[in-house]
């Protein structure tokens, strides 16, 4: 297999998504739909290791996931690198947000005692990017801390859902670092991800000193009350539990 480049200093990379125009649906979207499986899934999960303490939501957009995580009864701070985003964020809830302006985290090493980031990764337009965060979420990680990421799993970009549009893409041509575009349904938000695959991720989770200690790809089960597209047949999403090697 080989190797990964090391990683090396780069800007904030370029958002994809146009979130100051979009940031008012942003903040209306609930865990519903596709968005439940990845949430219920989650809350089952700390639920059976009876995680708690204090928690970091990177990529915490309006503060849908801050205040998930919070009902769970963790101290959770919010980052995120849009101010629009932010704002809807403290608009619909009282809680510790942050601006994150360059790639370093304003947190002392060894802060956090669980990380968590939830369709973030779908932004990042190259390894050394994923890479540079992961870099960070190590530093600012207690050394018996976990983190849990939720991103799109390989069927993601080759089905529709019911709560988005996927393509039209030529799945011939579906490769590492390739731009897709995404509709969230019954809204106007139109998204261009970047398809990464499992083994890219893995790659930079281990070049990043972490392990892969458990991975979910959540099916629903037909008894949800969601009218499913291909939910019960493939997994939209892979949620990754990692520690520290």
């Amino acid at each position: 297999m080989v190797g990964l480049p090391p990683p090396t200093i780069e800007p904030i990379p370029l958002q994809t998504h146009d979130y100051r125009q979009f940031s008012g649906q942003y903040s209306e979207l609930k865990l519903e739909g596709s968005y439940f499986l990845a949430f219920n899934a989650v809350a089952e999960w700390f639920e059976r290791h009876n995680s708690r303490g204090k928690l970091l939501d990177f990529g915490c957009g309006t503060g849908r996931s801050t205040r998930f995580l919070r009902s769970l009864g963790f101290d959770t701070v919010g980052v995120d690198i849009n101010p629009s985003m932010l704002t809807k964020a403290r608009q619909a809830a009282e809680g510790e947000y942050y601006l994150l302006d360059s790639e370093q985290l304003p947190f002392s090493n060894h802060h956090f005692d669980a990380i968590f980031q939830s369709f973030v990764l779908l932004e990042y337009s190259s390894i050394t990017q994923m890479m540079n965060t992961f870099g960070e979420l190590n530093r600012v990680l207690t050394d018996e801390g976990i983190v849990i990421i939720v991103t799109g799993s390989e069927e993601y970009y080759r089905h529709h859902w019911s709560s988005f549009e996927i393509g039209p893409i030529d799945e011939t041509c579906l490769a590492s670092g390739c731009k897709v575009r995404v509709g969230i349904r019954d809204t106007d938000i139109v998204l261009f991800d970047y398809y990464w695959t499992d083994n890219d991720y893995r790659q930079v989770f281990q070049q990043s000193g972490f392990q892969v200690i458990e991975a979910m790809q959540p099916l629903a089960q037909g008894h949800e009350p969601f009218a499913w597209v291909n939910e019960c047949d493939f997994p939209c999403w892979t949620i990754y539990v990692l520690k520290k090697q």
